[in-house]
């Protein structure tokens, strides 16, 4: 797998089920499909091993007393050559402790929380235009092409909460498909297009994200702009070698 931010955003959004099935299914047509074996048995073996270590005998404060008990006594009678099975024992102590810990944690978590918690991998705020170079480097190829008008709508409804159509476009632009890039927000989608034979990225997001600003920074030498427009608690930003832009007023909203 590529070891660049993005890939990275769509693989974590891959193992932990974050995507629906047919994104997955598109995920998988643009990975190499040895390389995620290996990543997925990789986190199986990090997942079994956190189940076992979490996968102690039911918890009492007699019991945790007397192992606590039973392990200081050792330290302080066992001979040389059988400190070993002490430092074992001392390990197994570990383990329930922590185990004990990550207990209570969660419980605190449910007690807390107003609902299930989801614990999702970590997100930055990244450039746009370097997004944009790096998605031109491997070929300015889009996870899917959607050519489905309904498909396209949910897509936005899904992930932004507003359904979405594109206005029919004029002779000199076209919609190549749809990619996840990050950038401003996790749920950031973004449309990869080109108009006038030039490569041209169009990344929606919920208006008001704390990365916009991040995002939409302008890259001094890149030879892009970046144009911002907020329609109905949406931003639209385009990135475009081009002096205009052309393709965010093609959007429209679905009521």
């Amino acid at each position: 797998m590529s070891s660049d931010e993005s890939n990275d955003f769509q693989l974590d959004q891959y193992l932990d089920g974050l995507m629906s099935p047919q994104d997955s299914a598109d995920f998988l047509r643009t990975v190499d499909s040895g390389s995620l074996e290996t990543t997925k048995s990789f986190q199986r073996r990090i997942d079994d091993s956190l189940r076992r270590l979490v996968a102690t005998e039911p918890l009492n404060e007699v019991d945790i007393e007397r192992r606590f008990v039973e392990a200081h006594n050792a330290t302080q009678t066992v001979e040389p050559a059988k400190k070993v099975a002490t430092g074992l024992l001392s390990q197994s102590w570990v383990r329930v402790a922590v185990a004990a810990a990550v207990l209570l944690a969660a419980s605190l978590g449910i007690w807390l929380g107003s609902g299930p918690n989801i614990i999702e991998p970590d997100f930055k705020p990244r450039s746009l235009a370097s997004i944009y170079t790096e998605t031109v480097d491997r070929g300015f190829r889009p996870y899917y092409f959607c050519d489905d008008d309904v498909r396209f709508a949910e897509t936005f409804q899904t992930r932004l909460g507003q359904a979405l159509a594109l206005a029919e476009l004029p002779a000199n632009s076209e919609m190549l498909g749809i990619s996840y890039l990050g950038g401003i927000s996790r749920k950031a989608t973004a449309m990869l297009c080109r108009v006038d034979g030039q490569n041209v990225l169009i990344v929606v997001a919920r208006a008001g994200e704390p990365g916009e600003a991040v995002a939409t920074a302008d890259v001094d030498g890149d030879g892009l702009n970046i144009f911002v427009a907020e329609k109905n608690g949406l931003v639209f930003c385009e990135v475009t070698p081009l002096e205009s832009s052309q393709m965010i007023e093609h959007f429209r909203f679905i009521d």
